[in-house]
Formats: structure tokens, C-alpha cells, sequence
């Protein structure tokens, strides 16, 4: 009995869906055994385990594993890699809140209800004062008077130098009496004003409120021994 003829396969080609068996592997493989899928393969033909990383070019790096939550250091502004500063350890900024000269006397004034620091009122002569800048250009300056005549002006040769164009060269004086201080107004253009009144003179009481050009200002002085 002759043996039947079988269709010959041109050399390198397979039927439909039949693959070449490699080397080691048997084909067709056993009943209930699955061949590996091509993705479950290496270049090799070995099959490759689940979960396991395929092979990588020379010089690259693997992927890294996740890291569990909270075992890297987190940073919450600055620079990563520079240790953060506790809270409060250190002052803060320059500026970023102001805080007021160290002092035993301060004045309110009596239009806007800001609080002035008065310093070294305490050593003040009784017969000195001072006047506290507490509006205008120089604000938060203060001024000695600490002789028989001081003279205000925009002049450069005033006592008292208040660079203003609304302030008269020779603009006013406070001169010394037995009791305090009296202002006087030289015959400027725009007027000296006392507790917002318009002046030509008068007597200076403690706090009085006194205002030349853009500049008021703040009168000042120890109580007198009785």
C-alpha cells in the first residue's frame, strides 16, 4: 500500500496560525497546555515569568519601584534639600511689622487717634519742649526747643527748616516765657493755625496741636514744679 501524497510547504513558510518549533520546544504541545503568548516571550524564545522586566539596552536605567507613602522627606516651600526653619525661631523681616521705639510717654493725636512714642521726655528741661512731627514729610520726627527764640520757615537760615512751598520763608517763632512757650505768627502768606485756628499768637498748652504748611505738629513739655 503506497503512502498518500502530502502537499509540500515551500521552505520558510507554515500553514496559517502553525509557527516554526524553536529549539527545546515541544510541538504541538500537550493536551491542556497552552502555548506561551508572544508577549510572554523573550528574544530567545525562553519564556518570560509574569511580572517579570523585560530586557533592557545596554547603559539604561530599570524603572523604579514606587516608594511607599511617607518614606521621602515632603517639602512645603523654600528649597528642597535646605532644613526649614521652625516657626517663630527666627524674627521676622524687617518692616513686616513695625514696632514702635521703645518709650515711657506717647501722645494720641487728636485727628487721626494714631499713637506717637515720645522720646526722652523725662530728661527734658523744664523749660525746654518738643514738638512731634506727627503729619507731613517729616512725620514721626522731633523737634527740641531749647532756646529763648526758634524760628520756622522755608528760609535755610530757619532754626526750623520745613521744605514746603506752602510755608513762607520766614513763616513763624516760638519764643520762651516764664510759663511755656508762645507761637507767634511773622506775617506768613498761608497762616499758622492752633487746633485748627487761625493764629497770630498765643500761649502753648501741653498737646496743643499745631500746623504750619503741610507739617503739624505736636507741642510737648514736662510738667512745671509748682
Amino acid at each position: 500500500m503506497s503512502s498518500p501524497n502530502y502537499p509540500q510547504q515551500p521552505p520558510g513558510q507554515y500553514p496559517q496560525g502553525q509557527q516554526p518549533v524553536q529549539p527545546g520546544q515541544q510541538w504541538p504541545p500537550h493536551e491542556g497546555q497552552q502555548s506561551p503568548a508572544p508577549w510572554e516571550q523573550t528574544a530567545g524564545g525562553a519564556p518570560q515569568q509574569w511580572g517579570q522586566q523585560p530586557p533592557q539596552p545596554y547603559g539604561s536605567q530599570p524603572p523604579q519601584a514606587p516608594q511607599p507613602y511617607g518614606s521621602q522627606p515632603q517639602h512645603y516651600g523654600g528649597t528642597q534639600g535646605q532644613p526649614q526653619v521652625p516657626y517663630g525661631s527666627n524674627p521676622p523681616p524687617a518692616g513686616s511689622h513695625p514696632v514702635p521705639p521703645q518709650s515711657s510717654h506717647s501722645i494720641v493725636d487728636p485727628h487721626t487717634g494714631e499713637i506717637h512714642p515720645v522720646e526722652g521726655l523725662d530728661s527734658l528741661q523744664e523749660t525746654d519742649a518738643l514738638l512731634v512731627v506727627v503729619s507731613g514729610p517729616d512725620a514721626g520726627a522731633q523737634i527740641l526747643l531749647d532756646t529763648d527764640v526758634v524760628t520756622v520757615g522755608r528760609s535755610p537760615n530757619a532754626d526750623i527748616f520745613l521744605d514746603d512751598v506752602t510755608v513762607s520763608r520766614k513763616h513763624a517763632e516760638f519764643v520762651r516765657t516764664p510759663s511755656g512757650f508762645l507761637l507767634r505768627d511773622t506775617g506768613s502768606l498761608n497762616g499758622t493755625y492752633v487746633q485748627r485756628q487761625l493764629i497770630d499768637s498765643i500761649e502753648l498748652t501741653n498737646g496743643a496741636d499745631v500746623q504750619i504748611g503741610k507739617f503739624r505738629m505736636i507741642f510737648q513739655q514736662r510738667p512745671r514744679s509748682a
